[in-house]
């Protein structure tokens, strides 16, 4: 065979590119449309694509809210620690470390006034409940609440479960159950 048939045979994945597909999978099923790239190498890059990103958007609530009272009994109890908006609040703003020991990843159960109702750079539903002066518990919600968190008003009242997330300016909650 001659140099230039070698060069005009299509290439296999590389170990970066096989890595990259791997960790993520949406950016490098991308490079593979390049010429030289075999048939397999695409579809294995696409396939694996779908499969994250189908199991990514499918993610199961774990709110002990919408539990119904049949699984309570299977599952482990989750406690729901009850909170004033302002305390939580108020606890990440005096001491990061210490509130996020207290409360992330624990579900809490919330009363407080609808200060902004939207959707984040991802098209994640959210609501920020009134916590501070300039922020707020920034509440999202799963895709099937869309119908419900659609019918809120700003400046009204709301009672929602979720898990705390942690600060970034607000303080993020997420997997949220209206009540």
């Amino acid at each position: 065979m001659s140099t230039e048939t070698n060069a005009n045979e299509e290439q296999g994945l590389s170990t970066k590119l096989k890595v990259g597909i791997f960790l993520i999978p949406f950016v490098f099923a991308w490079f593979t449309l390049k010429n030289g790239v075999s048939t397999q190498a695409r579809v294995i890059s696409f396939v694996w694509m779908f499969i994250v990103l189908g199991s990514a958007g499918n993610s199961q609530s774990e709110n002990p809210a919408r539990q119904s009272a049949s699984n309570s009994s299977s599952s482990a109890k989750v406690e729901i620690m009850q909170v004033n908006p302002s305390s939580l609040f108020r606890a990440y703003e005096n001491n990061e470390i210490k509130a996020d020991n207290t409360y992330k990843n624990q579900y809490v159960k919330m009363t407080g006034r609808i200060d902004d109702i939207g959707k984040d750079i991802m098209d994640n539903m959210y609501v920020t409940i009134k916590a501070g002066d300039f922020f707020g518990i920034q509440v999202f919600f799963n895709d099937e609440d869309a119908g419900r968190v659609s019918n809120l008003s700003k400046g009204s009242s709301i009672t929602v479960v979720c898990k705390v997330t942690g600060l970034m300016m607000n303080v993020l909650c997420d997997d949220a159950a209206i009540m």
